[in-house]
């Protein structure tokens, strides 16, 4: 450990330090700590010495930034990325961000379950650790009479044109986006009017396997795209469907036809606002861990909570079961009845409502016979639906999450419902970034339990008659 001497209390705003990173944090951040006070640092990694600079102290960190490295560790990559807020990982090796993953979950599950003596898989790859996000949304600015794209700053409401994450996009979607913006600076630059650039404010991709666009616009609300400009982005071949967003309202322009996305062997029509997974090899990796398991458990009905636009029940489905999917956002609704109707699924039923309040609709639908899938948000879930699947004995439960804060919370709620942890594995998702999606496979020992005291009483009363 390494720092200057100089204790917590005097610490201040501005103030240069010479620091050693010691940790990172879930967020990507380095952690050096004086006095045990924790001063949080961008692009900083363990085993590296800083001259850093305090910007703002809190009641329980401080954050700072790097003015000069001292000493930078040797898993560093040659990227040397400046703006690093949506991808804190990039500028360090792949195997080392694996590991960072791996240990946070390993240490996660070890401080809060470590009696029960939970097995970790290893974290799973992706085979893309650039270009792999299928969708990109962008804030518009206008720099010198030019609409541009710009990007967050993390922690913040401001936006910077220093754009460095297209590195994880498709290519297709840099290549469309970037002729886009000629098309309407060109336009606006021809007919005099530039000053309507800054009503443009932000533009939505997402690309499928064969390289088809889907892609909004969200505009101001006294405003209008020119019919020209929509003329204009007809003629882009490999463009499906267009859309314009006013005031979180969004319309569709133009479709040439459904936009598909393929998974595994089903293909899923996705619209605008329907979530879907960013990064579809990973995507198949999991969904297949999911689908070895449904077959295994050989239960006749699917509950899919979070559904989106059928995913998950549509991919493990088999025939004679039935599926019940359950999710807020219409669309994406809309969306999981049609793809369950191409993909022939013969008994489904779904639901636009939220998860949390369609205690109505499951209680018709589970029962011990039901395999029951959780993909949330990254809010997780609540005490209340925990209770619900504890109350009906709901045995058998995948639960995926993008956020293990949040899945640490459920699972001890699950536990002391007396659940069990069977599995853990964290994917790769989001190379690069902080994020760890992670499938845990849980289930009911109080079924199981009482099926073991069913049949132990049987045998004694078999062997009692055949004494």
């Amino acid at each position: 450990m390494f720092y200057t001497s100089v204790k917590m209390n005097n610490l201040k705003e501005n103030q240069i330090l010479e620091v050693a990173c010691q940790e990172l944090s879930y967020e990507g951040l380095g952690v050096s700590r004086i006095d045990n006070f924790p001063i949080v640092v961008k692009d900083f990694f363990p085993g590296e010495l800083a001259k850093v600079k305090i910007e703002k102290i809190f009641s329980k960190y401080a954050k700072a930034t790097v003015l000069e490295y001292v000493k930078k560790a040797d898993y560093r990559n040659n990227l040397d990325i400046k703006n690093i807020d949506a991808m804190p990982l990039i500028n360090i090796d792949y195997s080392w961000q694996i590991k960072f993953k791996q240990k946070y979950l390993e240490q996660q599950f070890k401080r809060n379950f470590n009696d029960l003596n939970i097995n970790i898989k290893d974290y799973q790859r992706s085979d893309k650790i650039y270009n792999y996000r299928n969708k990109s949304r962008y804030p518009l600015s206008v720099i010198d009479n030019v609409l541009t794209l710009s990007t967050f700053i993390r922690d913040s409401d401001e936006i910077t044109d220093e754009v460095s994450n297209e590195l994880l996009n498709n290519e297709s979607i840099n290549l469309f986006i970037n002729e886009i913006l000629e098309i309407i600076n060109e336009y606006y630059k021809n007919s005099k009017k530039q000053s309507n650039l800054k009503l443009f404010k932000n533009i939505v991709a997402r690309v499928n396997e064969l390289n088809e666009i889907q892609f909004a616009l969200e505009i101001h609300s006294d405003f209008d795209i020119p019919k020209e400009l929509e003329k204009r982005f007809y003629l882009i071949t490999n463009l499906v469907e267009f859309y314009i967003i006013k005031k979180h309202r969004t319309s569709l322009v133009f479709s040439k036809k459904p936009f598909y996305i393929k998974l595994l062997d089903k293909s899923f029509k996705i619209s605008l606002n329907s979530f879907f997974q960013i990064n579809r090899d990973v995507a198949e990796e999991i969904f297949n861990s999911i689908k070895d398991y449904a077959y295994d458990s050989k239960k006749h009905k699917i509950l899919d909570l979070f559904c989106g636009v059928g995913v998950i029940s549509n991919l493990i489905y088999s025939k004679g079961q039935k599926v019940l999917g359950i999710d807020i956002v219409k669309d994406a609704i809309d969306d999981a009845k049609n793809n369950s109707a191409t993909n022939m699924i013969d008994n489904f039923e779904f639901h636009s409502i939220d998860v949390f309040k369609s205690s109505s609709i499951l209680k018709k639908f589970i029962d011990k016979d039901t395999l029951t899938i959780i993909d949330p948000p990254r809010s997780g879930l609540n005490n209340q639906i925990i209770k619900f699947i504890s109350d009906n004995n709901i045995d058998n439960l995948i639960y995926l999450s993008c956020n293990p804060r949040t899945l640490i919370r459920d699972l001890k709620e699950f536990v002391q419902q007396d659940y069990k942890i069977n599995y853990v594995k964290g994917y790769d998702m989001f190379p690069n970034t902080n994020h760890i999606e992670a499938l845990v496979i849980i289930k009911n020992t109080k079924i199981t339990n009482n099926r073991l005291f069913f049949c132990s009483y049987c045998i004694k009363i078999v062997m009692y008659f055949n004494c």
